[in-house]
């Protein structure tokens, strides 16, 4: 888009589609690409009024500055300690804290130290993440009905 955009130009907006309401009160896992996190904001802001819920966040950018709702999602974890983040950046310094260098990691140990109860999925990012996070869940014998993923296209 930065490549092409230009003042003058036409563009078009696509609207969102389809259910993509996250469940309150339910454990939850989110996986977000990029801009993807902006799905899951207002869910994440509202979690002061979440009881029990524990969330997990899987959030991944191309780089650590693209991480752009870091702050906002570090000062939501001062006030919900069941909130537990994960910061992956494909290109990051090294000893760069509470970030990891890679991308999002298909390994269901970290929920299993979390004892999530059977958790909900959330993805949302480009689709080539939607893909391979979907697939790793439906190959993990998730339950279609727990995974909902935010399709762009």
């Amino acid at each position: 888009m930065e490549n092409e955009l230009r003042p003058g130009n036409q563009v078009w907006i696509k609207l969102p589609f389809g259910d993509f309401t996250i469940e309150k009160n339910q454990d939850t896992v989110l996986y977000a690409g990029g801009t993807g996190i902006t799905a899951f904001t207002a869910f994440l802001e509202e979690l002061k009024n979440a009881t029990h819920q524990k969330v997990c966040l899987f959030y991944s950018a191309r780089s650590e500055k693209l991480l752009i709702y870091h702050d906002f999602l570090e000062t939501i974890k001062k006030t919900y300690s069941n909130l537990f983040v994960y910061y992956y950046a494909e290109k990051t310094k090294k000893n760069q804290i509470n970030i990891i260098n890679g991308k999002i990691p298909l390994d269901p140990s970290i929920e299993s130290e979390l004892n999530l109860v059977e958790p909900i999925y959330y993805i949302a990012g480009p689709p080539l993440m939607l893909s391979k996070i979907s697939t790793y869940l439906e190959d993990r014998k998730i339950n279609k009905q727990r995974i909902r993923i935010d399709l762009w296209e």
